[in-house]
């Protein structure tokens, strides 16, 4: 089969406890990339995922802040294997109106991919015994492995820790751009 197996936590019912399971996850496909994950932040959002406040399909895996090491690159790619980088949550297509005011947060195609649990390149990459696992807000980084679009990776300078790192994906950015935008 053409695909990896890796570790993930798996959510199957709101409100209820995530297990580890091992879970598939396709080889890297067109501007794709495979991170091996070495820190993952717990945002609210996941929080809020879990406990169902947003509807999502499920199983997913969760987990929006992260970074890692890339690990294998689809074609496309410029991103090189072995390259340190965080996971930047909704990346934006870089071609939409939203996009073009530097406002990618407000990318529909990221927002479409986000709510239906798929990376902006296609389907979810994550399976269980045969069935979909969402990847959550297109990064689903409580894996030991995420399989992500290229355009979220960005690269990590050597003098951050990867757990800081993983911060600036959703947590950072989050409050420089509230304080921008208040």
């Amino acid at each position: 089969m053409n695909s990896l197996v890796t570790r993930a936590a798996v959510l199957r019912e709101f409100k209820a406890p995530q297990r580890v399971e091992a879970v598939r996850l396709r080889h890297p496909g067109p501007g794709e990339a495979l991170v091996r994950v070495t820190a993952a932040g717990v945002c609210h959002s996941d929080v809020g995922q879990a406990d169902g406040e947003w509807d999502f399909p499920l199983p997913a895996v969760l987990g929006h802040e992260g970074a890692g090491v890339v690990e294998q690159v689809g074609p496309g790619v410029a991103t090189a294997p072995g390259t340190r980088v965080l996971l930047n949550l909704a990346p934006g297509c870089g071609r939409c109106r939203h996009c073009l005011q530097a406002r990618p947060i407000l990318c529909q195609d990221s927002l479409d991919a986000m709510g239906e649990g798929r990376l902006t390149t296609g389907a979810s990459p994550i399976s269980l015994d045969g069935e979909v696992v969402s990847a959550y807000s297109l990064l689903a980084c409580f894996s030991e492995h995420a399989l992500v679009a290229e355009r979220s990776l960005i690269p990590l300078p050597d003098d951050v820790p990867d757990e800081v790192g993983a911060l600036v994906g959703c947590a950072v950015i989050t409050g420089v751009g509230a304080a921008i935008e208040s």
